[in-house]
């Protein structure tokens, strides 16, 4: 696959963030989908990583419960069930509206257009039925949300 680093990726992260980034956006693309067991080997071809980054970036998602260690310097991509995505999803709203709450206070005409052209792009996507394209609209939005609220360094992850 050897891709770029995506658009929506700062140049200030470690090989191990872009490495992570690259290994979350194949599992919510469907590249790897949940229970398929692929090597950290197989996982740097198919991103145009290197295999040390790759080990970094899964032990970080093995603590997040994304991937499952598996036999032979493999992985498993990880099931989760309705109980676990309702959980989720409920600490992530939580979350995620104080962001919107932080950056409210700071908000410039700037981030206002900004997250109005990405709202506009979302709408066209889920209308067109780009499903793929959603994620990285999605995730640039919450990325914007979460910059502009200027907190200390607590930053969830936008991707998930």
């Amino acid at each position: 696959m050897n891709s770029p680093r995506p658009a929506s990726v700062p140049e200030q992260l470690t090989k191990r963030e872009v490495a992570e980034i690259a290994i979350r956006n194949a599992i919510e693309t469907g590249l790897y989908k949940p229970g398929r067991i692929i090597s950290q080997r197989q996982i740097a071809e198919d991103l145009g990583l290197g295999v040390t980054p790759i080990r970094e970036a899964v032990l970080v998602m093995m603590g997040n419960g994304i991937v499952d260690r598996h036999k032979h310097h493999s992985i498993k991509v990880s099931e989760i069930d309705e109980k676990r995505l309702r959980e989720i999803f409920g600490v992530r709203r939580i979350l995620e509206e104080q962001a919107v709450r932080l950056a409210a206070e700071k908000a410039t005409p700037e981030l206002i257009a900004r997250l109005r052209q990405l709202n506009r792009r979302l709408e066209v996507m889920e209308a067109a039925d780009g499903a793929d394209a959603i994620n990285p609209i999605d995730r640039d939005f919450h990325t914007a949300i979460f910059n502009a609220r200027e907190a200390p360094p607590f930053t969830p992850d936008p991707a998930g």
